[in-house]
């Protein structure tokens, strides 16, 4: 039996409040039952019954880990709906770069989908849709290769879309931002893919995913270094957003720009720009966002100088990225701030920083992880042995760090301390 779809259902209760097809269809009119009540709870206010939405979910979801969401929500027949599926989506969306949390709740939204797809009233487009949104949560958690396989199911069912096209371009777009991730490096194929997914977006009118794509290639450039021709697309995008008042891409090309600021030397410009980023995650209240553009704020105030100033927006960001279970990145960003702290005095003692970053990489750089995290591994046993001999530069920081990093995007190569007085590998 065909539905029709809530929008239809409801606009016909609030017209007559005699459906006949509620009489017919078990599913649909448990969905009213539970979610509407009766029309006059609501009052027609569609946040109304999100308020409420939210209170079911919350309920059922009390002191459960978001590990076992996915089994609880598609457990109960209730839950499988469009409206509740789009409610997880929501909270996943707001739990963005908290890998813990975004799993939970994208994996839950594959799970309905999943038991709705059985039952056979899952609209296709949804389930794309989704299958996008887990796939970008596993990136976020490193998962790449789940991300890729999900992606590749994902454009498997857009082939039966009318408007498959735009899908095949927004999951090419996802793909590029993958392949553009340090474990796979795989960078001229993220950058034909945003190039490609660029051309389609532009063809269609879709001025925001056409920026979107040449966002994700410059983000391909600079996880290689080339920062100045990362900036060259970055600015121009960034001006466009901000033309177009779209917030969270305006402020998330404005962090890309500030971070090839900083990496390039260049701190007043990266500090402008990091500030403008800032302001736009305040707006969405997005505290990871805040956190990691802080950070590109506080290096761009130790590269003029300003140290003290400087020093809490270290601090303050580290303790919400650990929060946030971003470890590699808090590795990186305590080592940016280390490295500072050497510079603006070399007598600094930083061996309590040091050592919390040696105990991080050991546990990221178990037998279970990759080669490159446990070389890692092995040079911030070097910074440390070299921290408890005070004899740690920030030449020395600078060039353990460089090493973590340039060693996440190429085939990982074993840590050689500097010898003779100089640095190389």
């Amino acid at each position: 039996m065909s539905c029709p779809s809530r929008d239809e259902l409801w606009a016909m209760i609030q017209e007559s409040g005699d459906v006949p097809h509620l009489d017919e269809c078990d599913a649909c009119a448990q969905f009213f039952e539970i979610f509407l009540n009766a029309v006059e709870v609501f009052h027609g206010d569609p946040r109304e019954l999100e308020g409420a939405l939210a209170a079911v979910v919350d309920d059922a979801l009390t002191g459960v880990p978001p590990a076992e969401w996915a089994s609880r929500l598609a457990a109960e027949p209730r839950f499988r709906h469009e409206l509740v599926i789009r409610e997880v989506l929501r909270r996943a969306a707001g739990a963005y770069e908290n890998p813990v949390i975004e799993g939970g709740w994208t994996a839950a939204a594959v799970a309905l989908c999943d038991a709705m797809a059985a039952d056979g009233t899952l609209p296709v487009e949804l389930y794309v849709e989704v299958l996008k949104e887990r796939a970008m949560a596993l990136r976020a958690g490193n998962d790449l290769q789940g991300a890729l396989r999900l992606l590749e199911r994902a454009r498997e069912l857009s082939g039966e879309m009318p408007d498959r096209e735009k899908w095949e371009a927004v999951i090419s777009l996802c793909e590029a931002i993958t392949y553009s991730e340090p474990d796979l490096g795989q960078f001229d194929e993220a950058c034909s893919l945003a190039e490609e997914a660029q051309v389609t977006f532009e063809r269609l009118g879709d001025v925001r995913r056409a920026l979107m794509a040449r966002q994700a290639k410059a983000y391909a450039l600079a996880v290689q270094m080339q920062h100045q021709a990362a900036l060259t697309i970055a600015l121009s995008v960034a001006a466009q957003f901000d033309a177009m008042a779209s917030r969270y891409d305006a402020a998330s090309t404005h962090h890309l720009v500030a971070h090839c600021y900083v990496k390039s030397g260049m701190y007043q410009e990266g500090l402008s720009h990091a500030l403008v980023a800032q302001t736009g995650y305040e707006k969405l209240g997005n505290a990871s966002l805040i956190a990691r553009v802080k950070h590109v704020a506080a290096c761009a105030m130790a590269g003029l100088g300003r140290f003290e100033e400087a020093y809490p927006q270290f601090e303050e960001s580290a303790e919400a990225i650990f929060h946030a279970g971003l470890y590699d990145v808090w590795v990186l960003d305590r080592l940016d701030y280390v490295a500072a702290a050497l510079r603006h005095d070399p007598t600094a003692d930083v061996r309590e920083v040091v050592e919390a970053v040696a105990h991080v990489c050991f546990l990221l750089g178990d037998e279970r992880s990759t080669m490159r995290r446990r070389y890692a591994a092995e040079a911030l046993d070097y910074m440390r042995r070299l921290a408890k001999r005070d004899e740690l530069t920030a030449e020395a920081a600078e060039y353990i760090r460089d090493f973590i990093e340039s060693n996440s995007k190429r085939p990982p190569q074993r840590f050689v301390s500097p010898t003779g007085g100089g640095l190389v590998m």
